[in-house]
């Protein structure tokens, strides 16, 4: 029964004749069971589309984190939103550039749905 690599790179699995299964971390493996370890399956096309999703995910939450109209709106209560609003959206270039502030929040949270 030998180890086989976690995709995680920090962990490994070993399988038992049961079915059972044990994980450790790979600093609580023995080195000489270590090096005899499996490498880990290749990812699917399936994962490797999950870990691009999340990686462009992680990377469009820190552009909208970086937004200086939305981190603004997230120090604001609901009632000092709707303030703003009436006094800063008058036009229908404001009202476009409120709304374009709204979906770049939405489509991040949507995503954690």
């Amino acid at each position: 029964m030998n180890w086989k690599l976690a995709p995680d790179g920090l962990s490994a699995i070993k399988t038992f004749p049961d079915g059972s299964q044990e994980s450790r971390m790979l600093e609580a493996i023995p080195a000489e069971e270590l090096a005899t370890a499996l490498p880990t399956d290749p990812p699917t096309p399936e994962q490797l589309a999950a870990i691009a999703q999340a990686a462009q995910d992680k990377a469009d939450a820190a552009e909208a984190k970086a937004y200086a109209k939305l981190a603004a709106l997230k120090g604001m209560t609901p009632t000092q939103v709707s303030v703003w609003v009436e006094a800063n959206v008058t036009s229908l270039a404001q009202a476009k550039d409120a709304i374009k502030t709204l979906a770049i929040a939405v489509s991040i949270l949507a995503r954690k749905l």
